[in-house]
């Protein structure tokens, strides 16, 4: 009799736990699902604030600013002198200053704009990072925010291709521009007519620059959330 009640209890005891296990389930399956989709979302929305950040440092360089429908792109200026670096370390001589002597020629002091034994100076480095050949630079003024072609002579010397100016200059890095494809946020680099590209940020349904008087408004979208972030730049 002791054997056939403990055979009993066993047995509503079993029945008892699976009734609580099929009560229990559903909510924990829910709430694990629930932190699942938490932590994608999480992942997404970080994703998409380093996107926003990545884009809003490139805006503080930009010049020339196009927006188009899918984005938008911009000439990048070498604030960062990306082309006087030499051995992986920046070194001086970069005035950003162009002078007229009293030949009437411009020129640029202790600039490395040419070295013709082939040391690192400014159009080498240029060539050698957008791998092109071409002997002539593009000058950013400072003061009329315009650019200036012009032809490197020597080291300081240049002649310029069709207008001139003196006064302070940044030179280009290269045209840059970021737009939606599909639903893949695209980075391009464009130098000497070759384009580089790669995925920014993928799953997106909407990026846009949006101008607002003097400041701009960085959006992304994706299918459960909006970022967006005001620059100052541009």
């Amino acid at each position: 009799m002791k054997k056939a009640f403990s055979l009993l209890e066993a047995i509503l005891s079993l029945a008892l736990f699976s009734l609580l296990l099929i009560l229990f389930s559903k909510p924990l399956m829910s709430i694990s699902d629930f932190y699942s989709k938490h932590k994608i979302l999480t992942h997404k929305q970080v994703n998409a604030n380093l996107a926003l950040l990545f884009i809003d440092k490139i805006l503080q360089d930009c010049i020339e600013l196009s927006l188009s429908n899918s984005g938008f792109s911009c000439l990048k200026r070498d604030f960062d002198n990306v082309l006087l670096q030499r051995n992986s370390q920046f070194f001086i001589g970069y005035s950003g200053l162009l002078l007229q002597d009293a030949n009437l020629s411009f020129y640029s002091p202790k600039s490395l704009l040419l070295d013709k034994n082939s040391n690192p100076s400014v159009l080498l480095n240029q060539q050698t990072l957008h791998n092109f050949k071409k002997d002539n630079l593009l000058f950013y003024s400072l003061k009329d925010k315009s650019l200036y072609e012009a032809k490197i002579l020597d080291k300081e010397r240049i002649l310029f291709l069709k207008d001139d100016f003196q006064g302070f200059y940044v030179l280009l890095d290269a045209k840059l521009t970021f737009r939606l494809s599909g639903k893949e946020l695209i980075y391009e680099y464009e130098s000497n007519n070759k384009v580089f590209s790669s995925i920014l940020l993928d799953e997106v349904e909407n990026f846009e620059l949006r101008k607002d008087n003097a400041m701009y408004e960085l959006k992304i979208c994706a299918k459960d959330f909006c970022i967006s972030k005001w620059s100052l730049s541009a």
